[in-house]
């Protein structure tokens, strides 16, 4: 009977952790743009990904604006790229916390991911 009740407790905290990590995401709005070029970037590609993790992926409207919806909390790369054919690596660090966050994309600052970076 103990045996049976622990089983149901680890099931219900299971259970609650998988709630928990369905409800740590956060909807993503932002611009892409380079600061030195003194450019905008409508109708860029945005991918972000996380190791072996889904990839999510949208496309810059005309006035280079981007959204994704429910991102999970997390360390992402993140690929821009433009029409023009230049593509641009990066890091994008996600929270749970505010569930909308300004996520702007400026080509000029963005850096590279280290090698040693787990995603």
């Amino acid at each position: 009977m103990q045996g049976i009740r622990r089983a149901a407790v680890l099931a219900m905290g299971l259970l609650g952790l998988s709630l928990c990590a369905n409800a740590a995401a956060a909807d993503l709005y932002g611009r892409v743009f380079d600061t030195l070029r003194g450019a905008m970037y409508p109708h860029a590609v945005i991918t972000i990904g996380a190791g072996s993790g889904t990839v999510l992926r949208t496309v810059a409207d005309g006035t280079a604006q981007f959204r994704f919806d429910g991102v999970k909390s997390g360390v992402y790369i993140v690929r821009i790229a433009e029409p023009g054919g230049r593509e641009v690596t990066g890091r994008l660090r996600v929270t749970d916390r505010p569930a909308t966050q300004i996520a702007h994309l400026d080509l000029a600052k963005i850096d590279p991911p280290d090698e040693a970076d787990e995603y």
